[in-house]
């Protein structure tokens, strides 16, 4: 594959997801919350992230020349001491989620906006998207996207560059949150390459994601279900 054709694809894929994302937006599907409460319109939000399912997901899996299994995977047992540093981030990642799940949760109080229940059947529905979401996310950029951009620009340029592309995908979120991707961005992009697979990205990202959102919607539940 050509690096201009390689390039298309991959700014075809970019591009498209973004724009579902900036569509989602205005639409009140952005995120499950924001600083208003939860998301207005569930089928936007299961639209932007059935979207970052195909195009990061299955569109590059069926079209670039990479394994997703050896990207995800590899080949090879990780020693015993990354696997420890590991499972501290993830200690790390979860306590912070938690922490900012709770600031988030007095912010939209004071905000006095109106709070809906969500179903269980749709909290489950929603796990299993956003899981699928956040693996085909993870795979595209620390994975196909940071491997090529290594291999063609080094180390630096690419985390770089991966870390800009990722700041962009959280363009329409509030500016706490477009700050916080340049950290968190590159210690996933770091522990891809001391890695050389993207597991650890994909559970890092999973474990911040679920816990900050999982415990929203219990701090919710539980202060509307005391009024009642």
């Amino acid at each position: 594959m050509t690096i201009s054709i390689l390039i298309l694809k991959y700014a075809m894929c970019y591009c498209a997801f973004f724009a579902m994302l900036l569509l989602s937006k205005p639409n009140g599907g952005y995120k499950l919350f924001d600083k208003n409460g939860p998301a207005q319109n569930t089928g936007a939000l299961f639209g932007s992230q059935i979207a970052g399912i195909v195009w990061l997901g299955l569109v590059p899996v069926f079209t670039f020349d990479q394994s997703w299994i050896d990207i995800v995977f590899g080949i090879e047992i990780p020693d015993f001491f990354p696997v420890v540093i590991i499972i501290l981030l993830l200690i790390a990642v979860s306590l912070f989620a938690r922490i900012q799940s709770e600031n988030r949760f007095g912010e939209i109080v004071s905000n006095q906006k109106t709070v809906k229940i969500f179903s269980r059947d749709f909290i489950l529905r929603y796990i299993l998207l956003r899981l699928l979401f956040l693996c085909a996310y993870e795979i595209f950029l620390r994975g196909y996207l940071l491997t090529d951009s290594i291999h063609y620009l080094g180390i630096t340029k690419a985390v770089l560059l991966n870390i800009a592309l990722y700041t962009l995908l959280h363009l329409p979120a509030d500016k706490k949150e477009i700050i916080a991707c340049i950290p968190f961005g590159a210690l996933l992009c770091l522990v891809c390459i001391w890695f050389q697979v993207v597991w650890p990205a994909i559970l890092l990202h999973v474990s911040l994601s679920l816990v900050y959102e999982i415990n929203l919607l219990k701090k919710f539940h539980r202060s509307i279900n005391a009024v009642l």
